[in-house]
């Protein structure tokens, strides 16, 4: 399965770059994945270095909850762009493969999202009680220490 990545005009407009298809089965080959929930999860090709940590949503809400820029309140609301949030509800029903989430951990021990935290959000409104997200090298210790299963 390979994932194509394009811009909509609006995103182009917001400075957004990623939204993600499914396209072919061949490019699956030799790719980690993960299965929680009966939700197949895949590493991004570009994070092919991170660290894959199994995370408390819990533990990770309430520290993300505390970035007042990026954080996505309940239902898609707060600092969430534009359709992202009602779009990957409707791509979870398609039952492909969904790419990890990117974070890593700033100084304060607050995560930071990379790429996907729209994602994140929709899995946690939905109830989930632990996420798979890739985390950089350097932030994976500590990732794991204060969000880590």
């Amino acid at each position: 399965m390979r994932f194509r990545e394009w811009l909509d005009e609006d995103d182009e407009a917001n400075g957004n770059f990623y939204h993600t298809q499914l396209v072919n089965d061949d490019d699956m080959v030799g790719r980690q994945t993960w299965k929680v929930n009966g939700v197949t999860f895949v590493k991004p090709e570009r994070a092919s270095g991170d660290v894959v940590i199994m995370t408390n949503v819990a533990k990770f809400d309430k520290a993300w909850s505390q970035d007042m820029d990026m954080y996505i309140t309940p239902g898609g609301g707060g600092n969430a762009i534009n359709i992202r949030y009602p779009r990957f509800v409707h791509f979870l029903t398609l039952g492909q493969p969904v790419i990890m989430s990117e974070v890593s951990v700033a100084v304060s021990d607050t995560p930071h999202f990379t790429n996907g935290r729209h994602r994140y959000s929709v899995l946690r409104d939905q109830g989930w009680k632990k996420i798979p997200m890739c985390v950089d090298p350097e932030s994976a210790p500590k990732f794991r220490r204060l969000y880590g299963i």
